[in-house]
């Protein structure tokens, strides 16, 4: 039996209207439907590749009132010759037939305590070889109210001339009365006492950016790719000498 041809569909980066991105892998058929299916999978977790029936990949859907693409292709690469998945962009079981016998990937939603410690030994191990991470000192202040006990704190780390806020945290029945400020003030100070000159931190936009902005931090980079319009942004403050 001779099959026609499949249709074709830009490879690559294509996001959904409700904002989540998925990579196109190719386009494939029906076994027994013939039909022409995309097949693709999510950028923002591991659930493995899906299928969608191209045309409705393809078609538009009513939002607000106005019809749009149902996926809008973001970044599209050379499509394979035949329609199917580029080698490269193959279903991660591709690669695991060349892994070593004996060895296997397991995947889990949760990572388990055995996994974890491991992977945190290993990776400290290595660091610790690759650079001087024994000079990394840890740093908190922390706001406690003889009555009503820990209302804030801010917590970071230490290393030679550079100081990392990690956490700044405000119980919410004090929030308003500058506390977060006095925190991080203080934490700024304890950071320079200590030989810091230079202060970094992170923060996601429903965080607080604007507060660390009229602290004095400047923006050094952002990362505006989190999903439900979320951005992460890095800020930087030379302490005073």
């Amino acid at each position: 039996m001779t099959l026609p041809p499949l249709p074709t569909i830009a490879l690559g980066r294509w996001r959904h209207y409700k904002g989540l991105d998925y990579e196109v892998l190719g386009v494939v058929r029906h076994s027994e439907t013939l039909e022409p299916l995309v097949l693709y999978r999510p950028l923002y977790n591991d659930s493995g590749t899906w299928v969608r029936p191209y045309a409705m990949f393809l078609e538009t859907v009513e939002v607000d009132g106005q019809r749009r693409p149902r996926f809008e292709c973001l970044a599209a690469k050379p499509a394979h010759p035949d329609g199917g998945p580029d080698d490269a962009q193959a279903s991660p079981a591709s690669h695991v037939a060349s892994l070593p016998d004996g060895l296997r990937i397991l995947t889990h939603d949760t990572l388990q305590t055995s996994g974890r410690a491991a992977v945190d030994e290993g990776l400290d191990a290595f660091n610790a070889s690759a650079a001087p991470l024994h000079e990394v000192r840890p740093l908190a202040c922390v706001a406690e109210h003889a009555q009503l006990g820990v209302l804030g704190g801010a917590v970071g780390r230490l290393w030679g001339h550079c100081a990392e806020l990690q956490q700044l945290w405000v119980k919410d029945s004090t929030r308003g009365q500058g506390l977060g400020r006095h925190l991080l003030e203080a934490f700024e100070k304890a950071a320079h006492a200590r030989g810091a000159k230079e202060l970094f931190l992170e923060t996601f936009s429903f965080q607080a950016p604007a507060f660390y902005e009229r602290c004095g931090y400047e923006r050094e980079a952002t990362n505006p790719h989190y999903p439900h319009g979320v951005s992460k942004h890095r800020y930087f403050k030379r302490l005073a000498p």
